[in-house]
């Protein structure tokens, strides 16, 4: 009885667990300046048409295109943020970190902006980064 007990203990810690995912679990393959969303949010695409519906607003150059196409939907997902409308260029969003809690996928976003006094373009610009990610049936963008 007292090894049932330790063994339940140690199932119970380890879905608990948090484990890290190193930079071969995710892979940003597009970013940019123009294209994104006006709002800031997030998309979890889990199939080819969706994707392919996803991507349209976005200039994709040739080698853009290939690493587009070699997304393979049944190991992983993408994953695209938005960081909203901005008044001027300089900024951007990208995927610092993922980890996994509890079974769920947590991604750690970074935004960044021009520096004070740094020359930028002056149009409206819509930041956005496209990753692929590890299947999983619920992601958290922090």
């Amino acid at each position: 009885m007292k090894k049932l007990a330790i063994l339940s203990g140690i199932f119970l810690f380890a879905c608990n667990a948090t484990s890290k995912l190193d930079n071969s679990d995710f892979s940003v393959i597009l970013q940019g300046e123009y294209g994104g969303k006006d709002e800031k949010t997030h998309e979890l695409i889990t199939n080819n048409n969706d994707f392919i519906n996803a991507i349209e607003s976005f200039p994709i150059t040739e080698e853009d295109l290939s690493k587009l196409i070699s997304i393979d939907f049944s190991q992983q997902n993408v994953i695209i943020i938005h960081a909203g409308q901005k008044n001027n260029g300089g900024y951007s969003i990208t995927i610092d970190r993922a980890e996994v809690i509890k079974n769920d996928l947590v991604i750690y976003v970074k935004e960044s902006g021009p520096k004070k006094g740094e020359n930028v373009t002056m149009a409206l610009t819509n930041p956005y980064c496209l990753a692929t990610i590890p299947k999983t049936k619920k992601v958290i963008v922090k």
